[in-house]
């Protein structure tokens, strides 16, 4: 019984983790997509394609910033 338990909060805890990871490496984009726009005075998509973000993924950026 206490095995169950313990998988079941072990599975919590990665799943939180993964969670907290994804969140980091978003801010993280974040945050380098505002230094190249302010430091080259560029554009966020120009900002974005020379970070290698995917074009995918600009309009996610775009609506944070």
């Amino acid at each position: 019984m206490g095995s169950a338990l313990d998988d079941l909060m072990k599975d919590k805890y990665e799943e939180h983790e993964r969670i907290g990871r994804a969140q980091g490496l978003e801010q993280e984009r974040l945050s380098s997509v505002r230094n190249v726009m302010r430091s080259f005075k560029v554009s966020a998509e120009k900002a974005m394609e020379s970070l290698g973000i995917p074009k995918s993924e600009y309009k996610k950026y775009l609506t944070m910033l």
